[in-house]
């Protein structure tokens, strides 16, 4: 399941994701992934769920966040 789950963070460069989450099988929070640039802007993030039926919760964190 959680390979069809999960989130992608877009940048000022739009065409390609500055992160994908990565699974976590067994650890909370089980899906993750580290942004870190240098290049200012608005970031988007895409939370997605490829798995018909099946409810995901999630939580955003921003540490450090400006």
């Amino acid at each position: 399941m959680l390979a069809n789950a999960g989130f992608r963070v877009y940048g000022p460069r739009q065409t390609t994701p500055y992160v994908t989450g990565g699974a976590q099988p067994g650890l909370k929070p089980n899906v993750a992934g580290n942004l870190i640039s240098t290049v200012a802007g608005e970031y988007t993030a895409q939370v997605y769920n490829y798995n018909p039926g099946v409810a995901i919760d999630d939580v955003l964190t921003l540490p450090g966040a400006a």
